[in-house]
């Protein structure tokens, strides 16, 4: 609260992984392998998913321990990884859906990683790294659909993916090769992408290196 007196609601964020709703009340943690969730209209949190017992959260090789990667806006949804891949987390009961599978001891596999996730928790948005080829782009998983669905993949670099705050814009950086990143605006389904910065004039015909996977 403005002109509200100061509040301690977390003792310590030493080792917390944490993450806010959009409106700043509501906040979810990792720690030990487990999620809790928080308000700072109280000093209490919930237990969402993970080890039941404390020492069991010290076994770093178990399935059921969790880390934070996301909260939803209306923080009602918490997108969450461990060792078997990304999952979508109801944060009032701790039902969990599997939206990526990636086993930590998959060396090959296409990385994904979380960017952004709707206000809704409904979309979930993913960068796309493949391991055995020069290949990267844009990924969305729809919940209602439960499909995880190519946006964009080819040889060019995206980064920096980040929704609007009404979700109807999807903002992103795409670079080709070693060239400079450009920043670009589309919609949710990464249709009439648009430029929003251009690259400096001198650098639009410049040759610059080159960059490329080396077999070894």
């Amino acid at each position: 609260q403005i002109g509200g007196e100061p509040r301690r609601i977390i003792a310590s964020t030493k080792g917390l992984n944490l993450q806010w709703s959009a409106d700043g009340t509501e906040y979810v943690y990792s720690k030990d392998g487990a999620i809790f969730i928080g308000s700072v209209r109280d000093t209490t949190t919930r237990k969402v998913i993970g080890p039941a017992a404390t020492r069991d959260r010290a076994d770093t090789t178990r399935t059921d321990r969790y880390s934070v990667v996301r909260l939803s806006g209306d923080a009602k949804t918490i997108v969450a990884s461990n060792r078997e891949g990304l999952w979508l987390v109801d944060a009032q009961n701790g039902n969990k859906e599997l939206i990526v599978a990636q086993p930590a001891d998959d060396r090959e596999g296409i990385r994904y990683s979380v960017a952004d996730v709707t206000e809704d928790g409904q979309r979930v948005y993913l960068t796309v790294s493949a391991r055995t080829k020069w290949e990267r782009g844009i990924a969305r998983y729809d919940r209602s659909s439960k499909q995880l669905r190519d946006l964009v993949k080819d040889s060019r670099l995206y980064s920096g993916v980040r929704l609007s705050g009404d979700d109807s814009t999807l903002f992103f950086t795409r670079a080709d090769g070693n060239r400079p990143s450009q920043l670009f605006a589309a919609d949710p389904d990464l249709g009439s992408a648009r430029p929003l910065v251009e690259p400096p004039a001198e650098l639009r015909d410049k040759v610059l290196s080159r960059t490329a996977l080396v077999e070894y």
